[in-house]
């Protein structure tokens, strides 16, 4: 691998470190299913139920997914929706696959 695919390799995994990090949490995982089977979104008091979890823990775990935009948030009268809208991390993702299967040495 010369310097240049090396240098483009760790560029992409040094940004898919955040997004890695957030989605290797099993009640975050959960938390992706659970929204992304949901047509309308969940409250938080919702998602509270279906994981057994405390509610800030819930609001953690939430927090943590729409500082990377895993899920976007749409006040509806007192309460807020929360959706899935993984799509650009999947992009991201995808960068890093590519970049990796760029070096013939990788994909053996």
């Amino acid at each position: 691998m010369d310097t240049d695919s090396k240098t483009a390799v760790l560029t992409e995994f040094k940004k898919n470190i955040p997004l890695l990090d957030v989605l290797s949490d099993e009640r975050r995982q959960q938390m992706i299913i659970f929204l992304g089977e949901s047509d309308e979104g969940l409250t938080v008091g919702e998602l509270t139920n279906m994981m057994n979890l405390s509610q800030p823990a819930i609001s953690h775990h939430l927090k943590q997914l729409k500082d990377l935009s895993l899920v976007s948030v749409e006040r509806r009268g007192t309460s807020n929706i929360y959706r899935l809208t993984i799509g650009d991390a999947l992009d991201q993702v995808q960068r890093l696959i590519n970049v990796l299967r760029e070096d013939k040495k990788l994909t053996r």
